[in-house]
């Protein structure tokens, strides 16, 4: 049989749109029988609901759905500007010579187990070529710009401190006049009251 003529196919099995939303509310935690009436807009007892919901979890498709929202809301629970930055920063600290190490007279490809957690976050991929294969890493470039926009160290002075603090920008004459009228406003407070406040 000739290679040029097979042929390989691969189905690809979709939930329909309530079957999804259905999923997607098991894996957020909600019961299967109120997920159930939720997704299908019914108001099934929730005896009967949750029996239905129970067959679609044992359903692999559906329950590889559900598996999927889990394992994804995994990962938003960690999504926050420190991870962010340690992985930008992990990209722009991998050199590309990290990943070959020299045998013989001969430069060869490092093998997975010896990767560190810096390459496996560089690592975009391998390209293949007449001459052999070239790997490509991530922009280092881009991920420090990224951590300069994230941390704001891409505004000036002036910039991020106005950002922050209405009176970082004010001149020391304005602060002292500032502070005066404070003192003002405490003193006629205090003269109010029968006194200064302890």
């Amino acid at each position: 049989m000739s290679n040029e003529n097979s042929q390989v196919t691969i189905s690809v099995y979709e939930l329909d749109m309530k079957r999804d939303s259905f999923a997607r509310l098991v894996a957020s935690g909600q019961d299967i029988g109120e997920a159930y009436n939720i997704a299908f807009h019914t108001s099934l007892s929730y005896e009967d609901s949750f029996g239905r919901g129970k067959e679609l979890c044992e359903n692999k498709y559906v329950a590889k759905k559900i598996n999927e929202y889990c394992d994804d809301n995994k990962v938003l629970s960690t999504i926050n500007r420190r991870n962010i930055a340690i992985s930008l920063k992990r990209i722009a600290d991998c050199d590309a010579a990290d990943f070959y190490k020299m045998e013989g007279n001969c430069m060869v490809l490092k093998p997975l187990d010896e990767w560190t957690r810096s390459m496996r976050a560089a690592f975009a991929g391998i390209k293949y070529s007449k001459t052999g294969i070239e790997l490509k890493t991530h922009d280092k470039i881009a991920s420090l710009n990224s951590i300069i926009r994230m941390m704001g160290w891409d505004k000036s002075p002036d910039e991020s401190a106005t950002s922050g603090n209405e009176m970082a920008g004010y001149s020391d004459d304005q602060l002292d006049e500032l502070i005066s009228s404070m003192d003002e406003v405490k003193e006629i407070e205090d003269n109010r009251d029968g006194g200064p406040k302890k």
